[in-house]
Order: C-alpha cells, then sequence, then structure tokens
C-alpha cells in the first residue's frame, strides 16, 4: 500500500540497523547496567570451559550460562534474573540451546574425526538464568531455535499487559517495551479480554502497584525477603489470576522500599512522588552523593527544567550502597523551586530586612569583620558543606579574621573526645566490608532509622553468612533489628548511664574471656541482663575475626563515652579491621572534621597547639592561626545569650535539615547575625545580613562519609543568578580585609586539604564511584 511501511522497514528506520538483537546494548535488552556479582566466587574456584555462539571462555565453576554469556558481551535477554538475588527461572525470557559433550565410556569426551567434541543438544532451550556452565558446554543464543522459544515467551508476557506505554511512568525506560519492540510481534494474535484490575492502588505513601503491568517475575517479593528482610510482599492467587500484593490492611513500610520501583522490569511499582512528572529524554541526569546521612549513597539526580525530580541509585558503588539507596535519601530530598529562593543578600534596615546588591553587602560585612576580633566572632558552618567549603571557612576564620571560634553546628563533642583517645572520627572499612563480619554489637542507637545502608550490609551477614546480631538499648516501633537479633538486650534503656556501663562490663568481659579469667557482672546490671548473656556476647566478640561494635554518640537516647570506646578499640581493632566506631547522624560531619572546621583540631585532625601544623599552614596561607583552642558551637550559643558575641556568621543547612529551635533562638540575639541560607528560614529572619547560598544540587565538591571514603558532589542543576557559592564570598571578603584567598576551582581547595591529611595519615583515597 502506499503510504505505509512494512514492520521491519520501521524497525531499520528506529534503530537504524539490523539485525536487532545482536545491536541492542545490555542495559536494554538485560534490564540492568550491573555487572555480574551473584555471589562471591573463591580465587581458587575450579575453572570450567564453555562455548557460547562459538567463542570459547574459561569461568569459575558454578557460574550461570547468563553470566558467562555476559562475559563474553553476548546479552541475554531477562527479566526475573537480577545479578543480587537468587535465581527463579519464572519469566523463562532467557531460553538458550544448550548441548553437553558426549562422554566415552573411560570418561573422556568424545570427538569426532577432525577433533572437534561431539555436542548432544538438550531437546528443548533451557532457561540461562538457572543452568551453571559446565566443562565442555556449548550453547546458542542467536540460533533460530532459541529466538523463536523467546519471541514466543515474549507474546506469552504481554498477552495481558495493557498498552499504558503512552501514559506509564516507566515509558522510555522499560526493559519490557525495548525487550518487546526487539522481539515481539508487529501485533498481537490474542483478541480476548485482558485482565483488568483497580489503578493504581497505593501499597505504601511513596509507591504504587499497577497490577495489570505485572509479568510476575517476582523481583519485587524476592528484593524485600533476599535483602531487606522484610517479607512485606508476596504473590496472591493463581495462574492468570496471580498478582503482587501487601497483607490486606498492611502496606510497604520497609524503609528499602523505593528499590523494587528500580529493579521491576515494567512499570508496575512507580514511584508516586514522580508520577506523571517527567519523560526520561526530558531529564538531565548527574552522578552526585545523597547528603541526607552519613553513608552517602552513590545517586542519579535527575533534574527536569533545572529542578531535581527524582533521585536513583548510580549503578555498583563496591564501597558504599553497591546498588541500593533507602527511602530517605530517596523521597525526602526537597529543594525549593527558584520563586520560593533567597536570590539576592538582604540586609537588616530600620528594623526590617530589605534587598541589596552583593557589593553593597560585602563591604558592609567586611567593616563589621574589621571592627571585630577575638572571641567577640564567632564561625559555625553546618555537616551539609562539603569538604572544600568546610576547609575555606575555617581557613577564613583563622588566617583572615584571626578568630579561633569554628565549629559546625550538629558536631558531636564525643568524637573529639575519642579522637583525643587515639580513636577515629568513624570506621576504618569500607561500609560495603560490615557484610563481611562475623560479630556485629550496636549498643544504643536504632542502625534502621539512622544509618539504613550500614544495616542492610551487617543484615546481609547475618542472613547469609550466619554472623551474631547483638543490640543493645535500642527502642523500635516494629522488631525490624529484633528479628534478626542473636541477643536482644532492651532493659538498659530504664537506667541513666546504663548503657555506657554495660558497654565498660562488656570490654572487661572480653578481656577476661581472652585471659581465661571468670565473667563477673554488677549488683546494678544483674537485674537487666544475665550473666549468661553478658559471657555469650563476650566469647562471640572475643573469637570474631571481624568484630563490628557501632556505639550511639550524643544523638542517641543514651551515649557511649568515650573512654568506653576507645577501650573497645583497644581490644578489638585489628591491622586489617578497624569497625568500632561511634554512630555519626549527621552528612559530611567525617569531612567537616577532618577539614579542620572544629575549634579543638585544624585541618588533618591535628590539635591546634600543634607546632609541626602551624608552620605547614603559615606556608600554605601566608598567615598564622590562633594557637588556642576556640569556642564550639553550643558555648557559642551561650555566649549569645550572655549578649558577649557581636557577629556570628551561620551557615544555614536547610533544605537538607533543620537547625535546633535553642540553637536558633540563641545565636538571634547576636547584633550582627550573618546568615548564609538558600531560603527564607527561622535563622534567615532573625538575622542582620543574609547571604543568598547555593542548594546541594547546585554545588561541586567532595564528601567524606562515615568510613572515610571521599566521593565527589557533581552539580545537578545551575543556581540562580543571584546566588553565590560560598567559596566565593569568602574569596571576595579576604579581597577587601586584605589578606586575599585564591583558588580557582574546588579541586584546588581539596589538592591542598589532601596535602595536610596526608601529612596526619588521613589517607582514605577519593572513590572512583562517583
Amino acid at each position: 500500500m502506499v503510504g505505509y511501511i512494512s514492520w521491519d522497514e520501521l524497525v531499520r528506520a528506529f534503530w537504524g540497523k539490523v539485525p536487532l538483537e545482536k545491536e541492542i546494548p545490555a542495559n536494554i535488552l538485560a534490564g540492568t547496567t550491573v555487572g555480574l556479582r551473584r555471589r562471591e566466587i573463591p580465587p581458587d574456584a575450579k575453572k570450567v570451559r564453555v562455548t557460547i555462539d562459538g567463542q570459547t571462555i574459561e569461568v569459575p565453576e558454578g557460574t550461570l550460562i547468563i553470566e558467562a554469556a555476559k562475559m563474553l558481551g553476548i546479552d541475554i535477554p531477562h527479566f526475573c534474573y537480577h545479578p543480587r538475588l537468587e535465581p527463579v527461572g519464572v519469566c523463562r525470557q532467557c531460553l538458550v540451546e544448550v548441548g553437553m559433550p558426549r562422554r566415552n565410556p573411560d570418561g573422556t569426551i568424545a570427538t569426532d574425526e577432525h577433533g572437534n567434541p561431539v555436542i548432544q543438544w538438550m531437546p528443548k532451550p533451557q532457561p540461562s538464568c538457572t543452568m551453571t556452565v559446565s566443562d565442555g558446554m556449548a550453547v546458542k543464543v542467536k540460533s533460530e531455535a532459541a529466538e523463536a522459544a523467546r519471541r514466543a515467551v515474549m507474546e506469552f508476557l504481554l498477552i495481558n499487559h495493557p498498552l499504558d506505554c503512552p501514559v506509564c511512568d516507566r515509558g522510555g525506560e522499560c526493559p519490557l517495551q525495548n525487550a518487546a519492540f526487539v522481539q515481539g510481534r508487529p501485533y498481537s494474535r490474542f483478541t480476548e479480554q485482558k485482565r483488568t484490575f483497580v489503578k493504581p492502588i497505593a501499597i505504601s505513601p511513596h509507591i504504587a502497584l499497577d497490577r495489570e503491568r505485572c509479568i510476575m517475575c517476582k523481583r519485587c517479593i524476592r528484593f524485600c525477603d533476599e535483602i531487606a528482610g522484610e517479607k512485606q510482599l508476596e504473590q496472591v492467587e493463581r495462574g492468570w489470576q496471580s498478582y503482587i500484593a501487601v497483607a490486606e490492611g498492611e502496606e510497604l513500610d520497609t524503609i528499602f522500599s523505593g528499590n523494587v520501583v528500580d529493579i521491576c522490569p515494567v512499570g508496575a511499582l512507580t514511584n508516586l512522588h514522580y508520577r506523571f512528572v517527567a519523560r526520561p529524554w526530558e531529564l538531565k541526569r548527574t552522578e552526585t552523593v545523597c547528603p541526607k546521612c552519613p553513608i552517602h549513597c552513590s545517586v542519579f539526580a535527575d533534574c527536569r527544567f533545572n529542578y531535581p525530580v527524582r533521585f536513583v541509585p548510580a549503578g555498583e558503588n563496591l564501597r558504599v550502597n553497591d546498588l541500593w539507596m533507602c527511602d530517605i535519601g530517596r523521597f525526602e530530598q526537597r529543594y525549593p523551586h527558584w520563586e520560593h529562593r533567597i536570590i539576592t543578600p538582604l540586609m537588616r534596615v530600620n528594623g526590617e530586612l530589605q534587598e541589596v546588591g552583593w557589593e553593597r553587602a560585602l563591604d558592609a560585612l567586611a567593616a563589621v569583620l574589621q571592627q571585630h576580633t577575638g572571641d567577640a566572632l564567632a564561625f559555625i558552618g553546618t555537616a551539609a558543606m562539603t569538604n572544600e567549603e568546610a576547609y575555606l571557612f575555617q581557613r577564613f576564620a583563622r588566617s583572615v579574621v584571626g578568630s579561633g571560634n569554628v565549629d559546625f553546628a550538629e558536631r558531636d563533642g564525643l568524637i573529639g573526645e575519642l579522637v583525643r583517645h587515639g580513636g577515629k572520627v568513624g570506621l576504618g572499612v569500607d561500609i560495603y566490608a560490615l557484610q563481611k563480619t562475623d560479630c556485629a554489637v550496636i549498643l544504643g542507637c536504632n542502625l534502621y532509622r539512622h544509618l539504613p545502608i550500614a544495616w542492610l550490609w551487617i543484615l546481609q551477614a547475618v542472613k547469609k553468612q550466619g554472623a551474631k546480631l547483638v543490640v543493645v538499648g535500642v527502642t523500635e516501633e516494629k522488631p525490624r533489628m529484633k528479628r534478626w537479633a542473636w541477643q536482644w538486650v532492651e532493659g538498659l534503656r530504664r537506667g541513666e548511664g546504663a548503657l555506657d556501663k554495660f558497654a565498660k562490663m562488656l570490654a572487661e568481659a572480653v578481656r577476661k574471656v581472652r585471659a581465661g579469667e571468670r565473667v563477673w557482672i554488677s549488683d546494678e546490671l544483674a537485674g537487666i541482663v544475665s550473666l549468661e548473656t553478658l559471657q555469650a556476647i563476650a566469647e562471640a566478640l572475643a573469637k570474631a575475626e571481624r568484630p563490628v561494635v557501632i556505639c550511639a554518640s550524643s544523638d542517641d537516647p543514651q551515649p557511649v563515652a568515650p573512654e568506653t570506646v576507645a577501650q573497645l578499640r583497644q581490644l578489638l581493632v585489628k591491622p586489617d579491621w578497624d569497625a568500632v566506631a561511634y554512630a555519626l547522624h549527621h552528612a559530611n560531619a567525617r569531612g567537616c572534621m577532618e577539614a579542620g572546621l572544629t575549634p579543638e583540631y585544624l585541618p588533618g585532625l591535628r590539635p591546634v597547639h600543634d607546632d609541626a601544623m602551624h608552620m605547614v599552614l603559615q606556608r600554605l596561607w601566608g598567615d598564622g592561626t590562633p594557637p588556642k583552642r576556640g569556642l564550639s558551637a553550643r558555648e557559642v550559643a551561650e555566649r549569645a545569650k550572655e549578649g558577649k558575641l557581636l557577629v556570628a556568621w551561620v551557615v544555614d543547612p536547610s533544605p537538607v535539615h533543620e537547625l535546633p529551635k535553642e540553637f536558633v533562638e540563641a545565636l538571634g540575639q547576636v547584633p550582627h547575625l550573618v546568615v548564609s541560607a538558600s531560603v527564607r528560614t527561622p535563622l534567615a529572619g532573625k538575622a542582620w545580613l543574609v547571604l543568598p547560598d547555593l542548594t546541594f544540587v547546585e554545588k561541586n565538591g567532595s564528601y567524606t562519609n562515615w568510613a572515610g571514603t571521599v566521593q565527589t558532589v557533581r552539580r545537578a542543576g545551575k543556581p540562580p543568578s543571584g546566588a553565590r557559592p560560598l567559596a566565593r564570598v569568602l574569596m571576595a571578603l579576604s579581597e577587601r580585609l586584605g589578606k586575599p584567598i585564591r583558588y580557582p576551582a574546588p579541586k584546588a581547595v581539596w589538592s591542598e586539604l589532601e596535602h595536610l591529611r596526608t601529612l596526619s595519615g588521613l589517607t582514605r583515597a577519593m572513590s572512583e564511584k562517583p
């Protein structure tokens, strides 16, 4: 017919080349962009040879056919297979022809007259996601029989699948859509009525379920069971009537629920906050990190029209979060639109904040800083700052203004005390390595809520390696951690300081177990925990090769004393394993401390009275630093209440998190309160001068996570024209004060900071991902 083209011509015009199945990249046909690490394979595993489509490869015994094919660059379509989940073979989309070499009576491989192995082919195609390779195996992926089988399976999968692509949020990045275009028929032979359901239904405040679109791959069910450890999704009914559901009256409330959206190969599970917001081709994708907790998961920030609309995991990061992220970082990152931003400096004139130009604002601030010195000034940052911002902020205060009153509002004083006792700010091993532990003790910190990814890896150690989990003094609304605990001690929260006393007694018990002495328990704790429980925990820790002890900090109900943590570290830290630390609660707390944004430490966590570091800084900065300890954020707030603080410059962390109300009220009494903020906040409302700042997604720099891994923060969206980076403001002020600071880019700041970190022995390298 005139005006019509054939299906093959349409395909050729769309893709630009045929045959299609040979050209489609792995992330389209396979439905995943990640590698092959379904399990850990020992380095000394036996190797077997397998031939796939004429290519021979040697792989470890136990490797799946689909994994071996991917090693050769051959992509086998699949939906139910996922490299982090156990194979089930329910979608049958990965069918291939499999042949085994014929064996002689003596067990040797039979050969033909040319010396080639004689292959006996199985009568029907086999699922490549469940069959492991064996020596001499031959596989055909692109044979006529295999392709016909996969086309037939695709036709069956589409029988009840609705034509929702024009309105489906998965459209444009849907593995089923792409695979159907490659392997499906140009029209359907199914003329009967498709099954229908009420659509969609909200199975949580964040997730919508469209049962019509589900192809029953069971990835979501398996993720909740195998990875999250909470079996909240299940298959209901049988046959063509089956669908995915939560228990009646319940909802999907695991803190990792958003990951089911990522791994769903169709549009059955979608993000309610992203629903009908954008199409994939409208998004600008930037790889960065999540600022919601000290783990710093690698994420993609997807922006539409310069505004972040979605955050998803950024592929494999085998030092931090692998492929997963928690719902806090996924759904609770809220950034203001431009109409709600502060885009012009605000100065208090006649009692009211009025818009002024940048030049007038900087001139006024420079004049105020020149009028006051010493303890009359304070510079308070935030844990939401990048390493580079924290370093520049403290350098400006110390070397330009001459004030040692530098700190960040969220800093925990217990961490500094632990460092003085020879401890570390956080872990000495990667977050991802926590799944290698054989005994984990959590003292007073609800890891599930505050450090979800750390909990996820400890959970994997418990589920897959039989690690012993001990949880002490933790309160839970639901038994998340208790369900997996080997020992659960909860009575300690009744007494003031009881948790620290238990931790001290545990450290002493570990020492006595190793020395072969008798373990005892004090009368004060005898009514809360039994001697048998204490001894069992101490023996498990003493025998553990990779012990993990995470202690409650000041942000938890009952903190553990630094002396106790130092004692536990002395007993349990090994040259190749250091996992005894305080639980941090704020984004870049470790990075800010190591950058010197504390009153008691210089960059590199060197004490303020360290003469050697003073000499190094004088060479780098060209000016000395105050040799005495300055005021902490808490002490600054007290001086503000007393009316002894005249100038305070505070960086407001909103919208990442909000400052405590008491802190805001205290600083509101400072006559010259300078606030760097991106939005109007309670603190900005009390300020003398407000300087427009950037939001997190508009910054370039780096973050240091709880384990000391340094990762890159990348700008995802352009800031408003009136907002300026903090570094630019500090450098402009230093020029006005006659002590110029000049850095061409954040990388130059990081290079200097890394030099100081190296001199101090803080040598954790920057992660390649992101």
